[in-house]
């Protein structure tokens, strides 16, 4: 495990449009598996997820832009359930994580650190620069238990 730079993360979240914390999302969960040693986040169910979802759903969008006519009702709405389901998929994982990391860092009120990080995810992708933080100092603590009980 390694530290990453929040902001450097943050700069590919805004230059990509936001889909970076696709992305960002399942090396945060990684990081929580890799500190656990174990599977706490399906991480690997999440990016195939993601891998297909994402792709399926721009090709939809492109092909009703691409015809360039009034798509059917039908169309309207599968776009907006993809959508809003990838979008589900984020704010469910990105809580879990802060779930974690909070609990794991020792703060008071985890449950609501949550919330705060799903409102800052609508206000565009805040919350991963304040999780990545926060992660970095569970890395640190993990790898300095790690380099102690090594010692010992």
């Amino acid at each position: 495990m390694r530290l990453r730079s929040p902001w450097l993360r943050y700069l590919a979240f805004a230059v990509s449009g936001g889909l970076f914390g696709f992305v960002w999302l399942i090396l945060l969960m990684r990081d929580v598996n890799q500190i656990e040693r174990r599977n706490v986040l399906p991480a690997g169910m999440i990016s195939r997820i993601f891998l297909f979802g994402i792709p399926a759903y721009l090709l939809v969008v492109f092909y009703w832009m691409w015809l360039r006519v009034r798509p059917p009702s039908w169309a309207f709405f599968s776009i907006a359930s993809m959508g809003i389901a990838l979008d589900l998929f984020l704010f469910v994982f990105i809580m879990r994580v802060s779930l974690y990391v909070s609990r794991a860092l020792g703060r008071s009120s985890p449950r609501m650190d949550a919330a705060g990080i799903v409102a800052l995810t609508v206000l565009a992708g805040l919350s991963f620069i304040v999780l990545q933080r926060r992660m970095n100092i569970l890395v640190e603590r993990s790898s300095s238990a790690m380099t102690g009980s090594a010692s010992v």
